[in-house]
């Protein structure tokens, strides 16, 4: 048997290995990923109960009791926390709705009893204010303190705050919604309008390099995985995204250089970046065709994963799905950006799309070679069996991508952007 095969299924299996023995991210950090998320969805019931304040007696008691039926969703699709049965109290409180009276212990408790029993004034600055619903728990202070002033003050700011949140809430939900609307006409358009196949052919132009893709795919991942893995052991954390920024980069130009010093052809380098010449305007024509790749690929991928979430399948929890990288985009949202949405998409397309895709490419039809490689672009992330159908489509789809367009470029823009979203997304839920 050729040594390049063996040496190339000894790195699959180091990679494998590496993506199998992952060492577990503590029970304690998605507990607070959890809060976040909690945080951020009672947001939604918190200002529907301040906006009763100026409807009808009919409109009141149906928005009471969607209030009341979410929260009976939530109990029954979360794990019910300390804060947020506090934050239930508060609210169904506040709406006049019948609840029970938290039952813990600490100084939560100790100030909900003296507020809400004891009818006796907290200091300003009191942990039960810091909750999601803790203005609810202010104006309920105020109350007792008969302080009119500031309770219509601070009324007049929470309407303030519930519309820009509502306004907010409709945005997205109006972006998503053209999001969907949008993907099936592209889909369908694509699906009649296919175009050429064009990848192939510049493989073949370029004197089909055939093994030496694969091997220089699974050389990147195997030092991409093993040097990751024993600098974390030793770089203080406070450093670690900063390594992987020089990291990446550094490996992908000594793979690609791998890759040249077996072919010793430049034409088999230029077809890793773009199977045809660009002018300015083929160059913005491959942009345009990633944010319709986006369009089309971004709402396919967010309905696997509801899909999963709501499945059963997988008792992972709400959060348990999370990349890893979601635990530091608080503190370092710039430098994640710079990562998650510049240096990791552009050498995953490398990689995955003109490097993996490219080897299967030469022996496979396009569907067979697109799905094989979405699928083992999916393994190897991190998060885990429920975001398996999600990133099994959009890299498969990426790969499609990839062999009708002239480059890189639009496959490229497509991952760029739905990593954004998703960051984005992930950061304002985190922030509140």
């Amino acid at each position: 048997m050729n040594i390049r095969y063996i040496s190339i299924g000894v790195m699959g299996l180091a990679v494998l290995a590496s993506v199998l023995l992952r060492p577990e991210i503590p029970s304690g950090n998605f507990d607070k990923l959890d809060e976040k998320k909690n945080h951020f969805m009672v947001k939604m019931p918190k200002y529907q109960a301040i906006a009763t304040r100026s409807l009808p007696d009919d409109q009141k008691k149906q928005a009471n009791e969607q209030i009341q039926n979410f929260f009976l969703e939530l109990e029954k699709q979360s794990r019910f926390s300390k804060t947020l049965a506090y934050d239930k109290f508060l609210i169904l409180n506040f709406i006049g709705a019948d609840t029970s009276f938290p039952s813990f212990e600490g100084e939560l408790q100790t100030q909900l009893e003296t507020l809400y029993i004891k009818k006796t004034p907290l200091s300003p600055d009191a942990a039960l204010f810091s909750l999601t619903a803790g203005d609810l728990a202010r104006l309920k202070q105020y109350d007792i303190m008969s302080d009119l002033k500031k309770k219509e003050e601070l009324y007049e700011k929470l309407e303030q705050d519930a519309v820009v949140y509502v306004l907010s809430l409709y945005a997205i939900l109006g972006f998503l919604f053209i999001l969907i609307v949008l993907s099936p006409f592209l889909i369908t358009f694509f699906l009649k309008n296919p175009g050429t196949p064009i990848f192939a052919d510049a493989l073949r132009n370029a004197g089909e390099p055939g093994i030496s893709l694969l091997e220089s795919s699974v050389l990147y991942l195997f030092l991409l995985f093993s040097i990751g893995t024993v600098a974390s052991k030793f770089i203080p954390s406070a450093y670690i995204l900063y390594f992987q920024l020089l990291l990446i980069p550094a490996i992908l130009a000594g793979t690609v250089f791998y890759y040249y010093r077996n072919t010793l052809s430049l034409e088999s380098v230029k077809v890793l970046f773009y199977s045809q010449k660009l002018s300015l305007e083929d160059f913005l024509k491959e942009a345009v065709w990633g944010i319709l790749g986006y369009a089309a690929l971004f709402p396919m991928a967010l309905l696997a994963i509801m899909l999963m979430a709501g499945s059963g399948l997988v008792d992972s929890g709400p959060v348990r799905f999370a990349h890893p990288i979601i635990f530091v985009i608080e503190e370092n949202f710039f430098i994640v950006f710079l990562l998650a949405v510049v240096f990791v998409p552009f050498a995953e397309e490398v990689v995955f799309r003109s490097m993996m895709y490219g080897f299967f490419r030469q022996r496979l039809r396009i569907l067979y070679s697109a799905f094989l490689t979405g699928g083992i672009f999916a393994i190897l992330h991190p998060q885990g069996f429920i975001a398996f159908p999600a990133l099994a489509l959009l890299g498969s789809g990426l790969a499609i991508l990839r062999e009708f367009r002239k480059s890189i470029i639009a496959p490229t823009v497509t991952h760029m952007m739905v990593n954004a979203t998703s960051l984005i997304g992930a950061y304002f839920v985190l922030k509140g």
